[in-house]
């Protein structure tokens, strides 16, 4: 009896690779804000401290993260930076058009931008170390979002800012009515090439 080649058999098909492209946005257009709305079914809230937070951060560094948006100016990511830019007075904001998204795509990517930045954690070592460079440059850490017992925790006890102390030649002390318009004159200032610094008493 002839035996049956076995190697004879088909092997198992393998799986095939997906083939699914990945949704493009890539171009960033300059919008105006009229033309922008909220997700009905937003799942993250800004708080009025958040909001003035990112105000603060694009006063001095400008809008560096643009928003995500539907065609129809619907946003995908990006409510917080769009309040901030209200508060801030602006009246256009850059954005990224998702063109070809899916609903599904649209709605999924909204929420996963807000939790994968959950998902990190601090070096709280190195942390402090950039904290305490940023100190000593004269930059006032309330702009990085952290608050004063955080702060506490993080900066080495030698790093506790040191009184306000005004050598007496050839120096003013301004009283501002703020701290927003405390940060627009330093703002100011610095522009005009005017060494200063920012003093809290």
């Amino acid at each position: 009896m002839k035996r049956k080649n076995t190697s004879d058999k088909a092997a198992p098909a393998a799986a095939a690779p997906t083939t699914e492209s990945p949704p493009t946005a890539r171009k960033v257009e300059a919008w105006p804000i009229a033309k922008l709305k909220a997700y009905a079914k937003n799942a993250r809230r800004h708080s009025a401290k958040q909001v003035e937070q990112l105000r603060k951060s694009m006063v001095r560094f400008g809008q560096v993260w643009p928003i995500l948006v539907r065609a129809d100016g619907t946003i995908i990511a990006g409510h917080g930076r769009l309040d901030a830019a209200k508060a801030a007075g602006m009246i256009e904001v850059n954005v990224i058009v998702a063109t070809d998204w899916t609903e599904e795509q649209c709605r999924a990517f909204g929420l996963l931008d807000n939790k994968l930045a959950l998902n990190s954690e601090w070096d709280d070592e190195m942390l402090g170390v950039e904290m305490s460079a940023l100190q000593a440059a004269g930059l006032d850490l309330d702009i990085l979002g952290f608050t004063s017992k955080e702060r506490e925790k993080l900066l080495p006890s030698g790093n506790a800012p040191e009184p306000a102390v005004l050598e007496p030649a050839f120096q003013i002390l301004i009283e501002c009515k703020s701290e927003a318009h405390q940060i627009e004159l330093l703002e100011r200032f610095q522009k005009d090439g005017t060494p200063c610094r920012a003093l809290i008493v």
